[in-house]
């Protein structure tokens, strides 16, 4: 190999841009020195792996050792395994390269049927790689691997992201007697990250009324995502064993749910009346909740069931048609969270009671809200007829509150001949304390929307925005 025109560094650099490993791998075969030291460039970036031909090639070249050579496994940062299955002679042999993975910091292990109940040195292999901080498992077809893995694992985990569905017909909790679920809490099952572990995502996750009472606390659990999980959730274990949570991101399966119980109001009603109840509670009986939460995202459906009965500085909200039943309750959940910011996307319908709970939310609510944010879709029939009388409503139901910021998103249909000048300038001079009103309509793509924001002074000013 000659010596490059180039300086080394400015060859790692270059090297450190490639768009794709196969493209640093024939750059690193140019000379020596990058032949030697562009494996630990090359592997900073993530190894995405999706077939059982990528993952032999992977495996051989970590394994590769020449004198001059660095141990290669230790420069890998973070890799992603999305395959279904893979021959037992290769499962072996990644089950051997685990223990030499020592930088590595991110794992992401989808679809991974070879990692299962009948091979559990493959199980202990994964789970001593120590120096995880980051861990994404799902669908997964032994789901009990899974659960074995998340037992003995001991590495400082931040963030762990857990999807139960099975590439298989039957998930883990379809294999267990509901019984025994409370065993299988996130708050129970999870203790050996209770020191580090900041975020956490769970999926499928299912958990009953029942539940054994958390034996640790999680000090710096901040973070929160459920995603689909039964029409009732009991909200107490999480504040007892994640007191300092600050973000809680919910998608529940509620427009599945609607139509599989008839129930499904009554059993809404229930977990909300529960969970608020629960934390209205004096200590000494049991009572907790959160002091004060910095944002919820869902559906407003989402944080009735939840019954959050803390202060919630953003509310990030939707509608939907499931949800509708439960609106008449908006001013009761307003009151109990007090926000200062809400963004609310609702369908034409919905607008109504919403202007209905801003107005109905106690003093104190409507005395701390800041900036109303409202995503609003029309029916392109009713985009000339309704939305100026519309308007009028929301107009009268914020009367009285101090709001500094009013955004009005139109995401679909632009109403014809909208004045957005006339009814921005009505606004701030109804509203002492409005400073600036903002229209959202949808822009040329369908990425973008044009923007046009109003001050106190009359003065308008267009920007457009990706969506």
């Amino acid at each position: 190999m000659d010596s490059p025109i180039l300086n080394y560094d400015v060859l790692l650099a270059i090297l450190a841009q490639c768009e794709s490993h196969q493209t640093g791998l024939r750059l690193m075969s140019t000379c020596r020195l990058l032949y030697q030291e562009g494996v630990k460039v090359l592997l900073r970036r993530e190894v995405r792996l999706d077939r059982e031909k990528r993952l032999v090639s992977f495996l051989f070249f970590l394994r590769l050792k020449e004198p001059t050579i660095p141990a290669r496994p230790q420069h890998v940062h973070a890799l992603v395994l999305d395959m279904y299955n893979v021959s037992l002679e290769v499962a072996e042999l990644f089950g051997l390269v685990c223990p030499f993975l020592i930088g590595l910091k991110s794992l992401e292990l989808s679809n991974v049927a070879w990692i299962c109940d009948q091979h559990p040195d493959l199980i202990v292999a994964v789970a001593m790689l120590q120096s995880l901080n980051h861990l994404t498992l799902s669908f997964w077809a032994g789901d009990r691997a899974m659960v074995k893995l998340l037992k003995i694992l001991r590495a400082p985990l931040r963030t762990l992201s857990v999807d139960w569905r099975s590439c298989i017909s039957d998930s883990f909790w379809d294999t267990i007697k509901e019984a025994t679920w409370p065993a299988f809490h996130p708050t129970i099952i999870l203790e050996n990250f209770a020191e580090t572990l900041e975020e956490l995502t769970c999926t499928w996750w299912w958990m009953t009324g029942t539940y054994i009472p958390p034996h640790t606390t999680y000090p710096r659990m901040r973070r929160l995502v459920i995603n689909y999980t039964e029409t009732t959730f009991v909200l107490a274990p999480f504040i007892h064993a994640f007191p300092n949570l600050t973000h809680m991101l919910v998608e529940t399966s509620h427009e599945e749910w609607e139509g599989f119980y008839a129930d499904f109001v009554e059993r809404g009603h229930t977990s909300h009346v529960q969970n608020v109840s629960q934390q209205l509670l004096p200590p000494s009986n049991g009572g907790r909740m959160w002091h004060r939460m910095e944002e919820f995202s869902g559906y407003f459906y989402d944080l009735y069931i939840f019954g959050l009965a803390c202060k919630i500085d953003r509310l990030i909200l939707k509608d939907s048609s499931s949800g509708t039943a439960f609106f008449p309750f908006l001013s009761e959940v307003l009151s109990y969270t007090c926000p200062t910011y809400l963004d609310y996307a609702i369908f034409s319908d919905g607008l109504e009671l919403l202007c209905t709970g801003l107005r109905e939310a106690d003093s104190v609510a409507r005395s701390r809200l800041d900036t109303l944010i409202v995503r609003y879709t029309l029916e392109y029939w009713e985009a000339d007829t309704s939305f100026s009388c519309e308007m009028e409503t929301l107009t009268s139901a914020i009367q009285g509150i101090p709001l500094r910021d009013l955004r009005l998103a139109l995401e679909e249909t632009v109403p014809e001949g909208l004045d957005m000048a006339a009814l921005a300038m009505k606004v701030i001079n109804e509203m002492p304390t409005l400073q600036e009103v903002t229209f959202s309509t949808p822009g040329q793509s369908r990425h973008l929307q044009d923007v046009t924001t109003f001050g106190r002074d009359g003065l308008r000013s267009r920007s457009v925005a990706t969506v």
